[in-house]
């Protein structure tokens, strides 16, 4: 304050003094220039202080949510411990449960939990001899008793009648515990089924503790244990050799206060059951009220359950450091003093100025208009100058980026697509051939989508070149449907096909057309809670044109009218919620639509919120005859290469492409010899006399490029080098070709390639 006093007392004594002596224009531009940099200054600073405000906000959340998951994960791993006891002992007796309790030191190691127990389940016949016998174990007053004023749930279809407490620890607090069933209220029935079913702990959502007494807000902790003599796969494992439960009963407020620790007087958090804010959802709040809005909205998923977040700032929040008002008031005085200066200066030489000025008037325009017209000229060059090394340090960035992501990729899905391919060629039963199918398929599928990120460059420019070869669609759709029906059943969606005509074969891209379909179907499947996802197909004759037309139609949330104007425009989401929630980067309907107009078609789409969606696109396709491979021949060519035989040095320095290769090579009747480098591929192809050599392009010490020149110097007849490399952009094959090899193969390896460079010997 005192700066800004000092500030504005000597503006104002400047300022009479400027209309004293009639002396305003320059000293003036010198004070409002200075004033309004120092207000720009001032500006940028309150910014910074703000974002990093906002990021120190951001950063405690994410650690007080990591903290809470940590925390949990804890205590499950704690429940582990119990459940392993009784998972590897026919009989845990009470004493040994109570030694195991006491050993985890529940209060200083594992504040919030009450207790640790034990549930067995229990059919209604059995419940004479089963009290009889907890009665007989030491608990001479057992009873079982449901939850109090509980509406009874369905029936366990597992069988089981009552979930009942049997063993609680530390018992002095716990004791209007002992003999609840748990299955008598649909809350703790539920989590305890889903528990035991899927074999991973699980806590149920907001109840009212009954175990001291005190009848506060908290939840329960499940973890099964099953018999350990006995292989537990699925579902219907799990509930035939099902033995009980290990469960802890935590207090909302202990968990919590107990995870935020120092944290509690910095945040203000609310937690919410699900995903409301609603009042009645409300199960923990730290502050004295609850607000009406929060500055941050998260979701929190612990064992099973999810749990909406809203957080502000506390009173004890920690504020980012730094003054930027005095820092701007300092530099405000700094042009109050140089217009001060300039005034003195020019008031002392005015005079001669004035004679000056009247006699170099016309010599100082000229010569400010060309200094002008020279810096001007300047600037532009130098700015254009700029740019072109910008945009050529920007290409060469973005080629250098895409190559080592292209070689990157394309080494580890060598190794998943070949063994894919070996797997089907093997002998396996029916279903594992199936599966070995499903990973083969969904490599090259994965294979053509990293192709597609790999050439977004030429969609951009406008490059990007389409196939023209014949191809089922029908079987193109299925084979989507098939690779996406996991994630559907996951989620409990029905994923279907309609077909309403005979659809025959086309002549197209099948790879663009599966990227299509497999964005869109996915995408459905992504943002649709329950009900159903369906791919209809129809063709048609319009205009003398054939037209295929597909509909990927889901029971989603819908999307707004306001917002479907943006639903293919690349990098763009619906908004912010959705985008924490599902993720994504906003581009697959982007390359679809680029695709499909490609293919001379149009796409669109329909929706109605919370009815559903339907995406659609049209495509002109030609028919086209279908074209089946003979195997006999292919047979015959694969034979006839196994009698042959070659002896082939393979260069190559990935220990798993080594394996592949070899595998693939000596199939087709090949002897293979190794190289790990480029120098000691030199030294093999000039000590041996190979039939034919495959080089890979990047190896340590000597790349491939370099081992080729090399041999051929020094070779004393021509020995055919192939170059089998993870490096396909455009450029890469010239590049081989100049550095002397006779044939280019690009990774993943693909079997038929091998054999016509074989054949071609």
């Amino acid at each position: 304050m005192d700066a800004l006093l000092l500030s504005l007392a000597l503006t104002a004594q400047l300022l009479a003094v400027l209309r004293a002596v009639r002396c305003l224009l320059l000293p003036s531009l010198v004070l409002i220039v200075g004033w309004g940099l120092s207000g720009w200054i001032f500006a940028s600073l309150q910014r910074e202080h703000e974002r990093l405000t906002i990021l120190r906000f951001d950063n405690m959340i994410e650690d007080a949510e990591s903290a809470i998951r940590d925390r949990m994960i804890a205590y499950s791993d704690a429940l582990y411990g119990g459940a392993s006891l009784f998972a590897a002992s026919e009989k845990v007796t009470r004493d040994e449960w109570r030694r195991y309790v006491d050993s985890l030191d529940l209060a200083t190691r594992y504040p919030g939990a009450n207790g640790l127990g034990v549930i067995f389940p229990v059919k209604s016949a059995d419940i004479p001899g089963f009290v009889r016998a907890v009665a007989e174990d030491g608990v001479p007053d057992f009873s079982i008793h449901g939850v109090p004023g509980a509406r009874k749930p369905l029936r366990d279809p597992a069988g089981w009648d009552h979930f009942v407490i049997v063993y609680i620890e530390p018992v002095a607090v716990n004791w209007q515990a002992l003999g609840l069933d748990l299955a008598s209220e649909v809350n703790r029935q539920t989590a305890a089924r889903v528990s035991r079913d899927y074999g991973e702990p699980r806590i149920t959502g907001p109840i009212t503790l009954v175990q001291d007494g005190k009848k506060r807000p908290g939840f329960l902790l499940y973890v099964p244990f099953y018999d350990a003599d006995h292989p537990i796969t699925t579902v219907h494992d799990r509930r035939m050799h099902f033995r009980g439960w290990v469960y802890a009963p935590f207090v909302t407020e202990n968990f919590l206060i107990g995870v935020l620790g120092k944290r509690n007087q910095q945040l203000d958090l609310c937690v919410y059951n699900g995903l409301s804010t609603a009042p009645e959802d409300l199960v923990f709040n730290t502050g004295k009220s609850v607000p009406d809005s929060f500055e941050r909205t998260t979701v929190l998923q612990l064992a099973g359950q999810e749990f909406t977040c809203g957080w502000n700032r506390g009173p004890g929040y920690p504020e980012a450091e730094g003054e930027p008002l005095l820092t701007a008031i300092t530099l405000a005085l700094v042009p109050t003093l140089l217009a001060g200066l300039v005034l003195s200066l020019q008031t002392t030489t005015r005079r001669a100025s004035e004679l000056a000025d009247e006699r170099t008037h016309a010599l100082r325009r000229t010569n400010a208009e060309m200094q002008n017209q020279i810096a001007q000229r300047e600037q532009a060059e130098a700015e254009a100058l700029d740019a072109r090394e910008e945009a050529e340090a920007a290409n060469r960035a973005k080629s250098e980026f895409l190559a080592t992501m292209s070689h990157e990729i394309r080494t580890p899905m060598n190794g998943v697509i070949g063994y894919a391919d070996l797997l089907v060629e093997s002998d396996l039963g029916s279903e594992q051939s199936e599966w070995a199918g499903i990973i083969q398929s969904s490599g090259r599928a994965l294979l053509a989508i990293i192709n597609d990120i790999l050439d977004f460059s030429k969609i951009e420019s406008g490059k990007l070149q389409l196939e023209s070869i014949p191809f089922d669609p029908v079987a193109s759709v299925r084979e989507v449907v098939q690779l996406l029906k996991t994630q559907a059943d996951q989620k409990g969606l029905e994923l279907s096909i309609c077909r309403e005509v005979e659809i025959p074969h086309v002549l197209g891209d099948p790879t663009r057309f599966k990227q299509i379909l497999l964005n869109l179907v996915s995408n459905a499947i992504k943002f649709t809670d329950k009900g159903s996802v369906r791919v209809r197909m129809h063709w048609s004759l319009v205009a003398g044109d054939c037209i295929l037309r597909i509909d990927v139609t889901d029971t989603g949330m819908g999307i707004p009218e306001d917002k479907r104007k943006r639903l293919f425009q690349r990098f763009s989401q619906l908004d912010s919620s959705t985008t924490r929630r599902f993720g994504g980067t906003g581009l697959g309907l982007a390359i679809c639509k680029h695709l499909v107009e490609l293919m001379g078609g149009e796409i669109g789409a329909s929706s109605a919120t919370g009815i559903g969606t339907t995406i659609w696109f049209e495509i002109p396709m030609e028919s086209a005859v279908k074209v089946e491979v003979n195997p006999e021949t292919v047979a015959t060519d694969v034979d006839a290469l196994r009698s042959f035989g070659k002896y082939v040095l393979l260069a190559e320095d990935v220990m798993i492409n080594q394996k592949l290769a070899t595998i693939v090579l000596n199939q087709l009747g090949c002897t293979v010899d190794i190289a790990s480098n480029g120098r000691e591929a030199i030294e093999k192809a000039l000590s041996h006399r190979y039939d034919i050599i495959y080089m890979d392009c990047q190896m340590p010490e000597v790349d491939g490029l370099e081992a080729t020149r090399e041999i051929r110097k020094r070779e004393t007849h021509h020995i055919p080098i192939v170059a089998l490399t993870a490096s396909a952009l455009e450029g890469d094959r010239g590049r081989c070709f100049a550095a002397g090899m006779d044939d280019y193969l690009t990774k993943p390896l693909v079997r038929a390639d091998l054999v016509r460079t074989l054949k071609a010997l």
